[in-house]
């Protein structure tokens, strides 16, 4: 992931590969669903880049907090991942 020329990361830029690169760092297939054991996830997507949802916060981040998020292949359940921590990770600002 390269930064745009303003020197600043968008979620909105990160591929469907760059997220799977997240994902496999923090060994999500190797941990599975929390719920039936799952190995596998669906990562969806809208031209070829992860889907990304805004969830809705309390008062202080009054517009929500976005978020990409992938789902099991097997039960569905749902898990999310702050945008602003992957951007970072993406491009070694941890």
């Amino acid at each position: 992931m390269k930064a745009r020329d303003d020197g600043k990361a968008y979620a909105q830029d990160v591929t469907l590969e760059e997220l799977g690169d997240f994902l496999g760092m923090h060994d999500l297939n190797k941990a599975g669903c929390q719920y039936c054991g799952g190995k596998e996830w669906d990562l969806p997507a809208h031209e070829d880049k992860p889907v990304i949802i805004k969830l809705p916060t309390p008062s202080n981040h009054p517009d929500g907090i976005n978020a990409f998020f992938m789902s099991c292949a097997n039960c569905g359940r749902m898990e999310t991942f702050l945008t602003q921590t992957v951007v970072s990770r993406l491009m070694g600002w941890d």
